[in-house]
Parts: C-alpha cells; structure tokens; sequence
C-alpha cells in the first residue's frame, strides 16, 4: 500500500487539499512529507504545495533548536545538484547539534524527491541556524548561479 493511500482516498472522496494537510499534520507528516503528499495526491504545483501545508512560512522562521526536534538544511554537489537534508537533534553538546535520522530529498523539477542518504553530517555548529532555511537556500542558489555564470565565461 502507497505512503499516502489514506490521503489519496480523502481526496478521491471529494476532501480540499486544505483538509488533507491538516489530517496528514495531524497525523505527524512534516514539511518535506507534507509537500510531497501534497504534490502526489492533490497535484498542487510546488508554490501552492508550500502554501497549503504552511511551509511556506516554515521556511522563513528560524528552526527551533531543542533535542527532538527535526531541522533541515540546504546543500548542493555537482553530483545530485541541490538538496534538502533532514534529521533529528539527538543532543545540544555546547555549541553543536548532534545529529540522527537524516533524510536527503533531491530537488529535480520543483519535486523533491527522496533518495537514500551515504553518510550524513553528525553534528553542525548551532550558529548554522542564525539564519532561516529560505535565506540559506536563498545564498546557495546565487553560489551556483554565479559559479555557473563565472564557467560560462572562462569557456
């Protein structure tokens, strides 16, 4: 049975993208699941899959940063391109966050797709977090960018 067939016979039976969300938060989907739900099930574009779940505003508050709780953050390779990482906060030691759990979710075509992880950071420096996830994401893709244009001219 499908992640989301629960979700897929809400929506078959006439239930709002809206209600949806709120039944798969209430089930403890998080953001990234919530999205991907959303995407899958209702066929909401990425933009309308943040606002529907409240994403959207996730992305621009700072991550709450106490053991258990689930933090995500960006990167990008030349190998997978652009991603999101997930993970639970096992422990505060200091000044770092020591890491469980992780997810990778691939960004391909406004998806987000989840692909297994090889390694994973165990810890990152609490000040990683000053900014908001939007902001982050929002440095990297003008790095890439950048780097692209810088390439594209030394050719």
């Amino acid at each position: 049975m499908s992640e989301f067939a629960r979700y897929r016979d809400m929506r078959q039976a006439g239930v709002a993208p809206e209600a949806v969300a709120r039944a798969a938060r209430a089930d403890g989907l998080d953001d990234v699941a919530l999205i991907r739900l959303l995407r899958t099930v209702c066929g909401l574009s990425f933009a309308d899959a943040k606002r529907v779940s409240g994403a959207a505003a996730a992305l621009d508050q700072k991550q709450e940063l106490r053991e258990g709780a689930t933090v995500y953050w960006e990167g990008a390779d030349t190998v997978d391109g652009s991603y999101i990482m997930r993970a639970t906060i096992a422990r505060l030691d200091g000044d770092r966050i020591h890491l469980t759990d992780h997810h990778k979710y691939l960004i391909r075509s406004g998806e987000l797709v989840e692909v297994p992880v090889s390694g994973g950071m165990e810890s990152i420096p609490v000040t990683y977090f000053d900014k908001t996830l939007a902001e982050r994401l929002g440095e990297s893709i003008q790095f890439w960018d950048d780097l692209a244009r810088s390439f594209s001219r030394a050719g």
